[in-house]
């Protein structure tokens, strides 16, 4: 092994260009730049789809907030409990119904997006 000789690292560090020092920190500068460009695209496109008119947390939407009430008529198979012929009959009958409400809706027909076919709440009159 060769002994370390400072002056030539030195004079080696002296050499390097200011994009080359620098480099790590202009990673992180640019990292941010992007992550704040793509923030603001996010945001844009937010208010330009008017999804920004679905979102019910903001500050005018305060009284159709307390008209919502949930719906939990909406039956799900139980995670838990026994694994018999009577939880897989029941799985099996609950299976079926869901199947046959999704095959009998034409996918591409303009009334499948509608707030009845996905089974949504209606929110705002």
């Amino acid at each position: 092994m060769s002994k370390v000789d400072y002056k030539q690292l030195a004079t080696e560090a002296e050499e390097l260009s200011f994009w080359q020092h620098n480099r790590f920190w202009l990673m992180i500068c640019g990292a941010l730049g992007v992550a704040f460009f793509l923030v603001l695209v996010s945001l844009n496109l937010y208010v330009t789809s008017e999804a920004i008119l679905v979102d019910l947390s903001l500050p005018e939407y305060a009284e159709h907030r307390e008209e919502i009430t949930r719906d939990d008529t909406n039956s799900s198979f139980a995670s838990e409990g026994p694994l018999n012929a009577t939880a897989f009959d029941e799985f099996e009958s609950q299976f079926d119904k869901r199947a046959d409400s999704v095959l009998k809706s034409d996918g591409f027909a303009p009334e499948a997006m509608s707030d009845a076919a996905l089974s949504m709440p209606q929110i705002i009159d």
